[in-house]
């Protein structure tokens, strides 16, 4: 849900874990739920998008597209783009568009990018300017 969405998003800033998360998906052609890789990080730039990009496109490889999901629970970089399931434009994080543009990803946009902070709201929470 949003709210426990958001709740997360306030301990990893309160643990300094700033930035990005991706969680990347994957299921074997059985109708089995898949397996959830998460990748996080103490710091930002440590390459954490690019990690989660190699490894989607090796998984994607190995079980095919239908078969693996991408999400970035938190953005903070976004663009517009527009659902192509809903026919809505959404404001998703930059990193969730570039996977689905390359890789096809049949996910719809609003489900692999959920929560998008303005720039600046991690420091303005950990300066108590938000509660």
């Amino acid at each position: 849900s949003k709210a426990n969405m958001i709740s997360g998003c306030r301990y990893a800033c309160k643990n300094n874990l700033r930035r990005s998360i991706s969680i990347i998906t994957a299921r074997k052609m059985s109708k089995k739920r898949g397996k959830a890789i998460m990748i996080a990080a103490t710091r930002e730039h440590t390459g954490k998008t690019s990690v989660s990009m190699a490894l989607l496109n090796h998984l994607i490889e190995r079980y095919g597209v239908d078969n693996v999901g991408y999400i970035k629970p938190v953005g903070q970089k976004w663009v517009s783009v527009l659902d192509e399931k809903s026919g809505l434009s959404h404001q998703v994080d930059k990193d969730v568009k570039v996977a689905k543009d390359h890789w096809n990803l049949t996910c719809s946009v609003k489900d692999m990018s959920p929560l998008v902070l303005g720039a600046g709201y991690t420091r303005r929470y950990l300066d108590g300017g938000i509660d």
